[in-house]
């Protein structure tokens, strides 16, 4: 984590010193400079693709989707892994078992940091300044007991899911689908199979002899654990929460980084990483690019060009 906030901190460098060999770059850097000095509110059309993907808030969810398919949709559609990323694997031949993928989400332990940085007395202006926000009404206020419950489903979910990005004595698994059911007294496969059809939108569908694969069954033990625990309404309510903490930004950086961080300085600091992750996620390839152009002289790039020519040759 310390090492990608690094790389994050000095995007900008990073693109200054290579645009001059890759012009192209002066469109990332535009977009960098955008983000950093936009004023811009664009709450309305947050709003809207929650509500469109079964996250509204501060309203409860449409009861349309269900928690399974909301994780799964963000996941694979829009790569948004609040709880776990899901990656369909390609298949060498169409008589191939399709398999799905689930690893922990890359971004849950620094949510979970910024969430342990904010004391508990301080969370009820937090979450109550990103309410009046996002229900465009300065004198709103959230529902008595809400405040609890959504601190104490974060500081839950963390506590489970955590383990099994850090954990490192773990244990992956594959199986096919028709066996999750061996796992667990509640998990249904024919109501993940649902999800994955809905969702991914597979062709031909999935079936219950395609496989699964767990990086860490920890994963699978938490996330069946959260449902049991919990329950879909509970959860479906704590996912549109946890997108809005993890998220809010995207509507509005200056606003919501300087209620989640409290000061001018951290919230400035913090909207450099923020805007470096937006553009390093939009133009990933052009920013590797930049890496290599500004880290590596043309000697130096020259002769990597000879070392992968050659291993092409030999493959």
């Amino acid at each position: 984590m310390d090492m990608e906030m690094s790389w994050l901190s000095k995007l900008p460098y990073t693109l200054e010193k290579s645009a001059d060999d890759l012009p192209v770059l002066r469109k990332v850097a535009a977009m960098l400079n955008s983000c950093m000095t936009d004023t811009d509110s664009q709450v309305v059309l947050v709003k809207e693709f929650m509500r469109e993907h079964g996250l509204s808030w501060p309203e409860d969810p449409e009861p349309n989707l269900g928690p399974l398919k909301v994780l799964f949709n963000l996941a694979f559609n829009w790569n948004v892994n609040l709880w776990f990323s899901l990656k369909l694997l390609p298949t060498a031949n169409d008589h191939q078992k399709r398999r799905i993928l689930f690893t922990p989400s890359g971004v849950m332990l620094f949510w979970r940091a910024l969430f342990t940085q904010i004391p508990k007395k301080h969370f009820k202006k937090v979450y109550t300044d990103i309410f009046k926000l996002f229900a465009n009404s300065t004198n709103g206020l959230p529902p008595p007991g809400r405040i609890e419950e959504d601190y104490k489903s974060l500081q839950y979910v963390f506590s489970t899911l955590v383990r099994s990005s850090t954990w490192k004595a773990r244990v992956p698994a594959v199986f096919p689908l028709r066996e999750l059911e061996n796992h667990s007294k509640t998990a249904k496969a024919e109501h993940i199979k649902e999800a994955i059809d809905a969702m991914l939108a597979i062709k031909p569908p999935f079936t219950m002899d395609d496989l699964v694969l767990f990086s860490d069954m920890a994963l699978l033990d938490g996330v069946l654990k959260i449902f049991e625990v919990a329950g879909d309404r509970t959860v479906q309510r704590h996912l549109a929460w946890l997108f809005l903490f993890a998220y809010a930004a995207v509507a509005n950086p200056g606003a919501v980084l300087l209620i989640l961080h409290g000061s001018t300085s951290r919230a400035t600091e913090e909207r450099l990483r923020f805007c470096a992750d937006q553009v390093e996620a939009s133009y990933k390839l052009l920013v590797f690019s930049a890496a290599v152009v500004a880290h590596f002289s043309e000697e130096e790039r020259r002769r990597i060009d000879g070392h992968l020519a050659g291993m092409m040759k030999v493959c």
